[in-house]
């Protein structure tokens, strides 16, 4: 028996590798004892290597096909989302604003990032809120216009560890959250909307009504 975090004293692949001298030294000082790396030829470990490397290659062949059907449909929703919001382009980056508090204080604003429609949690962010005078915004509307800001300021500093530009901003409320925060994002090419949670509403900036997506 041997644990799956030891490395054994043998080893037996379909197939010689390449440098295996300079392999089986490695490994047999990463054991501290000898490793031999076998082939075998007939038998029932021949057998046995036989059926392991089928049944390896078939998982790989299993992950490439989820891999690329998840990348096909994640494709195909990031253009949906281009048509339903009248984008130019599909949003490749997508950051999402929302502010919490403490009965009105300790503001604190979360971005959330997604890539390609997938989450790119090192790019998370929270920012505290610090208004005029340091004690928090007004309201959430002037919370999110100064994390805005801050975000666009950031934007501009090459150094700054979230510098990509964003192709879509989503900020968390109906028509005055997205409207205040079209002042602060002059960009053309940085498409922004806000998102009611009731009802799950798109509101784009300026409208009178609201965009409804399907469920789908």
């Amino acid at each position: 028996y041997t644990s799956a975090q030891a490395i054994p004293q043998e080893i037996w692949l379909p197939g010689e590798p390449r440098q295996l001298e300079d392999l089986q030294n490695w490994l047999s000082e990463l054991r501290g004892a000898k490793v031999h790396i076998k082939v075998p030829q007939r038998g029932k470990k021949f057998k046995l290597v036989e059926t392991v490397n089928m049944n390896a290659l078939q998982a790989l062949n299993h992950h490439k096909l989820q891999r690329s059907v998840d990348l096909t449909a994640r494709s195909q929703a990031l253009e949906e989302l281009r048509q339903g919001l009248n984008m130019d382009r599909a949003p490749l980056r997508i950051e999402c604003y929302d502010i919490s508090h403490t009965q009105g204080t300790n503001q604190v604003a979360s971005m959330v990032v997604f890539e390609d429609g997938l989450p790119k949690k090192k790019d998370y962010r929270h920012f505290v809120i610090r208004g005029e005078n340091g004690a928090g915004g007004v309201d959430d509307t002037a919370a999110m216009a100064e994390v805005l800001e801050r975000r666009m300021h950031n934007l501009e500093k090459e150094d700054a560890s979230f510098r990509f530009r964003p192709d879509l901003i989503v900020v968390d409320g109906g028509l005055p959250q997205v409207n205040a925060a079209s002042k602060i994002i002059t960009d053309p090419d940085i498409k922004i909307v806000g998102l009611a949670k009731r009802l799950e509403e798109v509101w784009i900036p300026g409208s009178d009504f609201p965009l409804i997506l399907p469920r789908s």
